[in-house]
């Protein structure tokens, strides 16, 4: 797995404690062009896009899951205009928080109507990939369902494993 960051200093520290945690090699990209030619996610607070999206490569799926504001953006126009399948967590917070779509919606490279919902994806409603060569872009803005659907994973792994410690809840 490559890594790249904005802030070096802190990426080679970053990249141990991930190879050290997960049991698979970590490594630091020398820049964001070394990530190119792999599936990316991205998880920042950026203002601007951290690639020029006319070097992505065919076949490459890409999260977005950082930016949460109209102001902010991960991903370029172009990215967006060459992705074939443009996902998101919820079409309202889409609407409101999508720096990273709102761009290429206001230039017309893409249309509210061509933008599918996570959940219609996942329950087989609206087809993923259709072509190995199709770019696509899962831009997330964080929606509370998918922390409820992963903390009752989490408590069912748990329970499972026995191990954690039982809370109890205010008022119950």
């Amino acid at each position: 797995m490559l890594v790249h960051s904005r802030k070096q200093e802190r990426l080679r520290g970053f990249c141990q404690r991930m190879s050290d945690g997960l049991g698979i090699s970590v490594k630091p990209a020398e820049g964001p062009e070394d990530l190119l030619g792999c599936d990316i996610t991205t998880a920042t607070s950026s203002t601007r896009p951290l690639f020029d999206g006319s070097l992505v490569r065919p076949g490459t799926h890409i999260n977005a899951i950082g930016s949460n504001y109209a102001s902010k953006a991960e991903v370029d126009v172009e990215t967006v205009r060459r992705s074939t399948l443009v996902v998101v967590d919820a079409l309202e917070s889409a609407r409101l928080e999508g720096g990273d779509l709102l761009p290429a919606i206001d230039r017309g490279l893409l249309a509210w109507e061509h933008v599918v919902e996570l959940g219609d994806v996942v329950s087989g409603r609206h087809p993923g990939r259709e072509d190995e060569s199709d770019v696509t872009l899962f831009k997330s803005h964080g929606v509370a369902s998918e922390d409820v659907v992963l903390a009752h994973e989490l408590w069912k792994r748990a329970t499972e494993q026995g191990v954690g410690e039982r809370l109890k809840m205010l008022g119950g």
